[in-house]
């Protein structure tokens, strides 16, 4: 009796801790969002990407797990990170506890473990720009 017991909290816990779509990061642009790690290719159909990479799940769905967007690309569309509103590099990696370099320009390393591998964000400034510190190009991946 212990034993079924056992096995059927065992196959419970298993069951339950299933990763949600809600523990990876979530990029918005304008109307069109997209989870890096967890959404399947077919919504690049509605975000201009730059470069993509994928890799097959258990169930031989294709999964994205990096995606390159630049920013003006996208026709001056609100971006947002979850629900936080992206306006510039320093602030969002402020407010979200990202990692600030700034070498010929600022960038943002954002990341979280995520079922075991690091889902990280990338924000790039442009360097010949007069703002290096407007976002310019996002990288998002789940490695």
């Amino acid at each position: 009796m212990k034993k079924i017991l056992l096995i059927t909290i065992l196959l419970f816990i298993l069951v339950g801790c299933k990763t949600k779509k809600e523990d990876y990061y979530n990029l918005s642009f304008g109307d069109n969002s997209i989870v890096v790690g967890y959404d399947s290719v077919e919504v690049l159909d509605t975000i201009k990407v730059n470069s993509y990479t994928s890799y097959l799940d258990k169930k031989e769905n294709e999964i994205v797990d990096y995606i390159e967007v630049y920013l003006r690309d996208l026709d001056n569309q609100n971006f947002y990170i979850d629900d936080y509103k992206v306006t510039s590099i320093s602030q969002t990696c402020n407010d979200l506890g990202g990692t600030l370099v700034s070498s010929n320009g600022n960038a943002c390393v954002l990341n979280k473990l995520v079922d075991y591998q690091y889902d990280v964000i990338t924000l790039y400034g442009d360097i010949l720009s007069e703002d290096i510190d407007a976002v310019d190009r996002v990288e998002a991946s789940y490695k």
